[in-house]
């Protein structure tokens, strides 16, 4: 009866090693695929924002994407940097081109009018006056060349 208990506990004791196995296999894989695309798309990004901003005859300070925009910070030959937000679905409307400054600690800081506009590495957040309209995670950046 203990020889028969033993034999039931290694074979359970192999079938879970192999499961374990291939879903460890599994895991390798789809994270390999993953940082593949993941590369492909920052790729994609950094050529987008070296167009967007080389077709202004400047250079990328930032490129940032939020689930809504895309946001191009350009610096030009005096080292300004300018800020274009585009909305998802009408490239063709860019608001911009709008003066950018740094602030430590906070990020890039935009004012159009009532509205500021305030990008991190994080986050994209809207204000009018001192009201938060709206906030959205940074998906996808590249920073300065």
């Amino acid at each position: 009866m203990k020889a028969a208990k033993s034999s039931i506990v290694l074979l359970l004791s192999s079938v879970t090693l192999l499961f374990l196995t291939s879903v460890v296999r599994g895991v390798e894989l789809n994270l390999k695929q993953n940082s593949s695309l993941n590369k492909q798309v920052h790729s994609e990004s950094v050529r987008r924002a070296r167009q967007f901003c080389g077709n202004r005859e400047m250079r990328v300070e930032g490129y940032f994407e939020t689930k809504n925009f895309f946001i191009h910070l350009c610096y030009d030959s005096n080292n300004e940097i300018w800020y274009y937000g585009i909305a998802k679905g009408s490239e063709a409307e860019a608001i911009g081109p709008l003066y950018t400054y740094t602030e430590e600690g906070t990020g890039y800081v935009v004012e159009n009018g009532d509205y500021t506009y305030i990008v991190t590495g994080l986050s994209l957040s809207i204000y009018e006056g001192n009201n938060l309209l709206q906030e959205e995670p940074v998906i996808n950046s590249h920073h300065r060349e």
